[in-house]
Protein backbone atom coordinates (compact mmCIF):
# COMPACT_ATOMS: atom_id res chain seq x y z
CA UNK A 1 0.00 0.00 0.00
CA UNK A 2 1.42 3.07 -1.05
CA UNK A 3 0.82 5.40 1.70
CA UNK A 4 3.17 2.97 4.22
CA UNK A 5 6.31 4.66 2.97
CA UNK A 6 4.60 8.16 3.39
CA UNK A 7 2.26 8.52 6.03
CA UNK A 8 3.85 6.58 9.13
CA UNK A 9 7.47 8.11 9.32
CA UNK A 10 5.22 11.73 8.61
CA UNK A 11 3.27 11.06 12.04
CA UNK A 12 5.90 9.49 13.94
CA UNK A 13 7.97 12.34 13.28
CA UNK A 14 5.31 15.05 13.87
CA UNK A 15 4.31 13.47 16.85
CA UNK A 16 8.56 13.39 18.60
CA UNK A 17 8.70 16.63 17.42
CA UNK A 18 5.25 18.13 18.30
CA UNK A 19 6.30 17.34 21.82
CA UNK A 20 9.86 19.15 21.53
CA UNK A 21 11.97 15.65 22.63
CA UNK A 22 13.90 14.14 19.70
CA UNK A 23 17.60 15.14 19.66
CA UNK A 24 17.22 17.66 22.99
CA UNK A 25 20.33 18.14 24.30
CA UNK A 26 20.79 16.33 27.67
CA UNK A 27 23.84 17.05 30.19
CA UNK A 28 24.50 14.00 32.39
CA UNK A 29 21.70 11.96 34.75
CA UNK A 30 19.25 13.62 36.35
CA UNK A 31 20.88 16.73 39.09
CA UNK A 32 21.42 15.89 42.60
CA UNK A 33 18.72 16.46 45.13
CA UNK A 34 16.11 16.61 42.91
CA UNK A 35 13.79 19.68 41.39
CA UNK A 36 14.45 23.02 42.55
CA UNK A 37 13.67 26.69 41.41
CA UNK A 38 16.43 28.98 40.94
CA UNK A 39 16.07 32.43 42.28
CA UNK A 40 15.91 34.90 39.29
CA UNK A 41 16.05 39.04 39.65
CA UNK A 42 12.21 39.11 37.88
CA UNK A 43 10.37 36.39 38.95
CA UNK A 44 7.40 37.85 40.40
CA UNK A 45 4.18 36.49 39.25
CA UNK A 46 6.10 32.90 37.86
CA UNK A 47 4.79 30.08 38.14
CA UNK A 48 6.26 27.70 40.48
CA UNK A 49 7.33 23.92 39.63
CA UNK A 50 4.34 22.49 41.19
CA UNK A 51 2.02 25.00 39.51
CA UNK A 52 3.73 25.05 35.87
CA UNK A 53 1.97 21.58 34.35
CA UNK A 54 -1.32 21.97 35.67
CA UNK A 55 -1.43 25.99 34.95
CA UNK A 56 -0.03 25.59 31.35
CA UNK A 57 -2.26 22.33 30.88
CA UNK A 58 -5.82 24.22 31.79
CA UNK A 59 -4.40 27.68 29.76
CA UNK A 60 -4.56 25.04 26.73
CA UNK A 61 -7.66 23.86 27.19
CA UNK A 62 -9.17 27.30 27.84
CA UNK A 63 -7.68 28.51 24.19
CA UNK A 64 -8.98 25.48 22.50
CA UNK A 65 -6.74 25.75 18.81
CA UNK A 66 -3.41 25.70 18.51
CA UNK A 67 -1.32 25.19 15.26
CA UNK A 68 2.35 24.46 14.72
CA UNK A 69 4.62 23.43 12.12
CA UNK A 70 7.39 20.79 12.44
CA UNK A 71 9.45 18.98 10.25
CA UNK A 72 7.87 20.47 7.13
CA UNK A 73 4.12 19.37 8.34
CA UNK A 74 1.41 21.71 9.67
CA UNK A 75 -0.34 20.77 12.38
CA UNK A 76 -4.18 22.30 13.71
CA UNK A 77 -5.30 20.94 17.12
CA UNK A 78 -8.45 21.26 19.06
CA UNK A 79 -8.21 20.38 22.67
CA UNK A 80 -10.93 19.66 25.00
CA UNK A 81 -10.77 18.38 28.91
CA UNK A 82 -10.93 14.60 28.09
CA UNK A 83 -9.91 14.90 23.99
CA UNK A 84 -8.26 16.81 21.07
CA UNK A 85 -8.45 16.16 17.34
CA UNK A 86 -5.73 17.25 14.76
CA UNK A 87 -5.49 17.60 11.38
CA UNK A 88 -1.62 17.67 9.97
CA UNK A 89 -0.82 18.54 6.61
CA UNK A 90 2.19 17.78 4.92
CA UNK A 91 4.55 20.02 2.21
CA UNK A 92 2.46 18.13 -0.69
CA UNK A 93 -0.45 19.32 0.38
CA UNK A 94 -1.41 15.38 1.73
CA UNK A 95 -3.72 15.50 4.54
CA UNK A 96 -4.65 13.41 7.79
CA UNK A 97 -6.12 13.76 10.96
CA UNK A 98 -5.62 11.86 14.48
CA UNK A 99 -8.50 12.02 17.06
CA UNK A 100 -10.53 10.24 19.64
CA UNK A 101 -7.38 7.29 19.46
CA UNK A 102 -7.55 6.88 15.26
CA UNK A 103 -5.80 7.65 12.54
CA UNK A 104 -7.99 9.16 9.69
CA UNK A 105 -6.19 9.03 6.25
CA UNK A 106 -7.26 10.00 2.40
CA UNK A 107 -8.44 6.65 0.57
CA UNK A 108 -6.41 7.26 -2.37
CA UNK A 109 -7.66 7.64 -6.16
CA UNK A 110 -6.92 4.14 -7.36
CA UNK A 111 -9.52 2.86 -4.51
CA UNK A 112 -12.22 4.99 -5.95
CA UNK A 113 -14.56 2.67 -8.00
CA UNK A 114 -13.95 0.24 -5.71
CA UNK A 115 -14.70 0.96 -2.48
CA UNK A 116 -17.36 3.83 -1.41
CA UNK A 117 -15.85 6.75 1.48
CA UNK A 118 -13.36 9.50 1.21
CA UNK A 119 -11.58 8.12 4.35
CA UNK A 120 -9.83 5.01 5.89
CA UNK A 121 -9.53 4.90 9.60
CA UNK A 122 -7.66 2.85 11.82
CA UNK A 123 -7.47 3.14 15.84
CA UNK A 124 -3.86 1.45 15.45
CA UNK A 125 -3.93 0.20 19.29
CA UNK A 126 -7.12 -2.39 18.48
CA UNK A 127 -5.29 -5.39 17.11
CA UNK A 128 -8.90 -6.24 15.59
CA UNK A 129 -9.16 -3.38 13.57
CA UNK A 130 -9.13 -4.56 10.13
CA UNK A 131 -6.31 -1.99 8.91
CA UNK A 132 -4.25 -2.02 11.74
CA UNK A 133 -3.79 -5.90 11.56
CA UNK A 134 -3.67 -5.63 7.73
CA UNK A 135 -0.60 -2.74 8.05
CA UNK A 136 1.07 -4.95 10.65
CA UNK A 137 3.47 -3.89 13.64
CA UNK A 138 4.43 -0.48 12.12
CA UNK A 139 0.49 0.87 12.02
CA UNK A 140 0.48 -0.55 15.70
CA UNK A 141 3.24 1.90 16.74
CA UNK A 142 0.93 4.65 16.39
CA UNK A 143 -1.11 4.06 18.94
CA UNK A 144 1.31 6.40 21.01
CA UNK A 145 -0.04 9.10 19.38
CA UNK A 146 -3.06 9.34 21.31
CA UNK A 147 -0.66 10.84 23.61
CA UNK A 148 2.46 11.99 21.67
CA UNK A 149 0.28 14.51 19.60
CA UNK A 150 -1.64 15.96 21.89
CA UNK A 151 -0.18 19.25 22.49
CA UNK A 152 -0.59 18.81 26.57
CA UNK A 153 1.95 16.26 26.30
CA UNK A 154 4.89 18.64 25.69
CA UNK A 155 4.35 19.94 29.10
CA UNK A 156 2.65 16.59 30.92
CA UNK A 157 5.97 14.83 29.85
CA UNK A 158 7.54 16.86 32.89
CA UNK A 159 5.09 15.85 35.36
CA UNK A 160 6.83 13.85 37.98
CA UNK A 161 10.32 13.76 35.73
CA UNK A 162 11.41 17.56 36.71
CA UNK A 163 15.15 17.07 38.31
CA UNK A 164 15.70 21.23 37.73
CA UNK A 165 13.42 23.86 37.66
CA UNK A 166 14.94 27.32 36.33
CA UNK A 167 12.33 30.52 36.19
CA UNK A 168 14.56 33.13 33.54
CA UNK A 169 13.56 36.99 33.27
CA UNK A 170 10.87 38.17 31.41
CA UNK A 171 11.42 39.00 27.34
CA UNK A 172 9.60 39.52 23.81
CA UNK A 173 9.17 36.65 21.43
CA UNK A 174 7.57 37.94 18.09
CA UNK A 175 6.10 40.60 19.81
CA UNK A 176 4.51 38.42 22.97
CA UNK A 177 5.84 39.24 26.09
CA UNK A 178 6.83 35.69 28.00
CA UNK A 179 8.69 34.74 30.69
CA UNK A 180 11.31 31.61 30.33
CA UNK A 181 11.63 28.13 31.97
CA UNK A 182 14.42 26.07 31.74
CA UNK A 183 13.23 22.10 32.77
CA UNK A 184 15.61 19.04 33.11
CA UNK A 185 13.68 15.75 33.08
CA UNK A 186 14.74 12.65 33.26
CA UNK A 187 12.62 10.82 30.84
CA UNK A 188 13.57 6.79 31.52
CA UNK A 189 10.22 5.52 33.35
CA UNK A 190 8.42 7.70 30.06
CA UNK A 191 10.08 6.08 27.68
CA UNK A 192 9.35 2.84 29.62
CA UNK A 193 5.65 3.39 30.17
CA UNK A 194 4.63 5.37 27.52
CA UNK A 195 6.49 4.85 24.38
CA UNK A 196 6.78 1.37 22.35
CA UNK A 197 7.68 2.75 19.50
CA UNK A 198 10.81 3.29 17.42
CA UNK A 199 10.48 6.90 18.34
CA UNK A 200 11.77 6.45 21.79
CA UNK A 201 15.35 5.49 20.83
CA UNK A 202 16.48 9.08 19.43
CA UNK A 203 15.04 10.34 22.97
CA UNK A 204 17.95 11.10 24.82
CA UNK A 205 17.16 10.01 28.92
CA UNK A 206 17.91 13.03 30.73
CA UNK A 207 16.57 16.45 28.70
CA UNK A 208 16.25 20.18 29.14
CA UNK A 209 13.72 21.84 27.32
CA UNK A 210 13.33 25.89 27.97
CA UNK A 211 9.41 26.50 27.54
CA UNK A 212 8.11 30.28 26.91
CA UNK A 213 5.26 31.24 28.34
CA UNK A 214 3.04 34.27 28.07
CA UNK A 215 1.43 35.94 31.66
CA UNK A 216 -1.94 33.98 30.44
CA UNK A 217 -0.07 30.66 30.81
CA UNK A 218 0.00 29.87 27.21
CA UNK A 219 3.02 27.95 25.63
CA UNK A 220 4.56 29.80 22.88
CA UNK A 221 7.48 28.01 21.93
CA UNK A 222 9.57 24.99 23.46
CA UNK A 223 13.01 25.41 22.32
CA UNK A 224 16.19 22.79 23.00
CA UNK A 225 19.66 23.40 21.70
CA UNK A 226 19.88 21.17 19.07
CA UNK A 227 17.22 23.78 16.85
CA UNK A 228 14.69 21.37 16.52
CA UNK A 229 12.23 24.24 18.18
CA UNK A 230 8.50 24.15 17.85
CA UNK A 231 6.36 27.33 17.77
CA UNK A 232 2.70 27.25 18.98
CA UNK A 233 -0.05 30.22 17.79
CA UNK A 234 -3.28 29.98 19.50
CA UNK A 235 -6.40 31.07 18.33
CA UNK A 236 -7.03 31.97 14.53
CA UNK A 237 -7.86 28.49 13.49
CA UNK A 238 -11.41 26.98 12.97
CA UNK A 239 -11.79 23.65 14.77
CA UNK A 240 -10.83 20.74 14.01
CA UNK A 241 -13.66 18.35 13.30
CA UNK A 242 -12.81 14.61 12.51
CA UNK A 243 -14.40 12.68 9.56
CA UNK A 244 -17.77 11.41 9.76
CA UNK A 245 -19.24 7.97 9.98
CA UNK A 246 -20.73 9.05 6.67
CA UNK A 247 -17.54 9.79 5.19
CA UNK A 248 -15.97 6.55 5.80
CA UNK A 249 -14.50 3.57 4.24
CA UNK A 250 -15.69 0.40 4.71
CA UNK A 251 -11.97 -1.15 6.04
CA UNK A 252 -13.25 -4.64 6.46
CA UNK A 253 -14.15 -4.06 2.01
CA UNK A 254 -10.95 -2.13 2.14
CA UNK A 255 -8.70 -4.54 3.30
CA UNK A 256 -10.65 -7.42 0.87
CA UNK A 257 -9.77 -5.35 -2.06
CA UNK A 258 -6.15 -4.69 -1.26
CA UNK A 259 -5.27 -8.42 -0.16
CA UNK A 260 -7.17 -9.25 -3.70
CA UNK A 261 -5.25 -6.38 -5.74
CA UNK A 262 -2.44 -7.75 -3.93
CA UNK A 263 -2.43 -11.01 -4.60
CA UNK A 264 -3.52 -10.41 -8.64
CA UNK A 265 -0.57 -8.26 -9.14
CA UNK A 266 1.91 -10.51 -7.16
CA UNK A 267 2.26 -7.46 -4.30
CA UNK A 268 3.24 -8.72 -1.13
CA UNK A 269 1.11 -7.54 1.96
CA UNK A 270 2.44 -5.80 4.64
Amino acid sequence: MRRRSTILPLVLSAAVAAGALTGCAGSGGPAEGGAAATAQQDTAGALTEEEFVDELTAAMVEAGTVSFDVDGTHVVQTIAADSFAARLTDDTGEEFYVGDGAVYVAAGESMRGYVDGDWIKADPSDPNDPMTAYMGEEFAALATLRTTLDVRFVVQVADGAMTDFEVGDIEDHNGVEVRRYEVTMDLTGFKADTLGDPAAEDIPDVQTVTYLVDEDNLLHAALNPDDADVEYTWGGQDPVTLPTEDQLVDTEMLVAWLEFYGALNDIPTP
